[in-house]
This record gives C-alpha cells, structure tokens and sequence, in this order.
C-alpha cells in the first residue's frame, strides 16, 4: 500500500500552494491511544494520526499532515508527493492465523503475529508484510506504507524485523 497525491505542483494566481514538505521522525516520542482499534502506540512527537473516509487511521508526519489539510480545506490547493504512513485498520481475517498464511511470532506478544504473503508469478512477485493483532475490538492490522520493493526472501526478512519493531511500540488496552 502506497500513498501517493497528485495535484498541478505550479501554484497560478490565487492558488493555495499546498506543498508541505515531509519531516524525518524526531527522537521525542508521544503516546497515541486509538480507542477504535484498541491499541495504543508509540510515536515520534512530530507524527498526527488521521482518520481515513474507510474508517482507517493513518500515522504521519506534520509535513504530510499540513499537505493534507490544506488540500482538504483549499479546493484550488496545489501541490502534493507521495508520503510514507503507518496504516491501521480492521481487519477482514476471521482469526490471527490460518495454516495457509505464513507468519512469524512477535516475541512476548501472543497476540500479535507478522503475516506475509507472496503475491504474482516467478518472474512478476512482490509481497506484503503487516501485523496482525487481536484485541478486544477484534483483529486489526499496521502497514507501512513506504516507496520500497521487496525484493527476495532478505527484504521480506527485514521487512518482518520492522514489523516486529513496529509491535514493540503497541500495547494492546
């Protein structure tokens, strides 16, 4: 899952320039409770969770933030990038996993699992990798959304490291 916004980047007169551009993730962190989802989560002082029209919560930067409302709130705005979130929503699995997905363990969460999937044919894959967590809102998921290729089995390995970083920072309420 990629975030990508596309607007005219040449503001014309009278024309709300709505390019904000993306902050890196400050040292301080802040505790974010997403009652909706059941978790609360570490993040970076600088980041803004933001509710999404399919009911999910995006985490991102202040920069990709102000991009967003100024657009939303600017119908002339112009500007817009692509942008990396964190990404949370319900999930539409039945249970945290199923013998036919693979998965890892996060350690000391056992109720958290890393599930990635294959997806395509030998000379077109790619894959996808989230953490799955039952809570007692039931199943929900985390992406990143990032401009990356996964690419072998080492960048699904370290993709799962990530997530397995990721799961670190949530404690299930």
């Amino acid at each position: 899952m990629v975030g990508i916004v596309a607007y005219p980047i040449v503001a014309q007169a009278g024309e709300v320039n709505c390019t904000f551009p993306q902050e890196d993730p400050s040292n301080k962190k802040k505790i974010v409770t997403l009652n909706s989802m059941g978790i609360k989560i570490s993040i970076p002082s600088n980041y803004r969770s933001m509710a999404r029209g399919d009911g999910s919560i995006d985490l991102v930067d202040n920069g990709t933030f102000q991009m967003f409302d100024c657009l939303v709130n600017n119908p002339e705005g112009v500007g817009g990038r692509g942008y990396n979130s964190i990404n949370i929503y319900k999930s539409k699995a039945k249970k945290l996993f199923s013998n036919s997905e693979s998965f890892e363990v996060v350690p000391n969460q056992p109720n958290m699992r890393v599930i990635w999937q294959q997806h395509g044919e030998e000379h077109d894959l790619s894959y996808s990798v989230k953490l799955r967590i039952k809570t007692k809102k039931g199943l929900i998921e985390v992406e990143q959304t990032l401009f990356e290729v996964l690419i072998g089995t080492d960048g699904v390995k370290n993709k799962i490291d990530e997530m397995i970083e990721i799961a670190s920072l949530i404690d299930i309420l």
